[in-house]
């Protein structure tokens, strides 16, 4: 019985430490970032709610609900839009600023997420193939992806055409493709550069 109780007091300690800890960080350390979030927040409750009225209510001040129903609609599809619109730009950023033509030599390419048509390429940029010379890409049909093979090709982005054109086997090719290839960040955080376009010539004996 003894012993229950201070386990149950060494149980009810630890619970108040960590409560206290938990405390401390909310109030010291995260104190600067939660009065930015608090401005960045207020700062946009304002902004949306000038523009509810500006856009909800006639000449005469009146509220109209058909124009509340509209501007609700219409905050969900920005909601919808906005991280689409972040990502579009991002991307176009990064290809500008990324953007590279190599001949790599390719070994396989699969299908990895089928519901979301996304392929992962696998190869090397120099030979012998090994861990220091192994290389990878994603093929994805994001709308950045898209935009440029309608400029380049006329036709939308198919992942299924681009993959499907690295044969099983070690294959010289040639890859057009953006993005950042830093092989640590690669594995914890699955960031891969995306091809565009993936042109094979040989298979190459090893």
């Amino acid at each position: 019985m003894r012993e229950k109780v201070k386990a149950g007091l060494a149980s009810s300690r630890f619970l108040v430490q960590l409560a206290a800890s938990l405390h401390w960080v909310w109030a010291v350390p995260l104190r600067p970032f939660r009065r930015a979030g608090a401005w960045m927040v207020g700062s946009v409750f304002r902004w949306y709610r000038l523009l509810w009225v500006r856009c909800t209510h006639n000449e005469y001040g009146g509220f109209v609900y058909w124009r509340g129903g509209a501007m609700i609609l219409a905050t969900g599809v920005a909601l919808y839009l906005i991280p689409v619109v972040l990502g579009f730009v991002a991307q176009t950023a990064l290809y500008f600023t990324t953007r590279n033509y190599e001949e790599v030599y390719l070994i396989q390419s699969e299908e990895i997420y089928p519901d979301d048509n996304v392929w992962a390429v696998r190869g090397c940029d120099r030979l012998p193939c090994d861990r220091d010379s192994s290389i990878y890409f994603r093929i994805s049909p994001t709308p950045f992806n898209h935009l440029w093979s309608v400029v380049n090709t006329g036709w939308l982005f198919v992942p299924d055409d681009v993959g499907s054109g690295v044969p099983t086997g070690l294959t010289r090719c040639w890859v057009r493709s953006y993005g950042i290839r830093i092989k640590t960040l690669m594995r914890r955080f699955e960031i891969y550069p995306d091809a565009l376009d993936i042109s094979c010539r040989n298979a190459v004996e090893r």
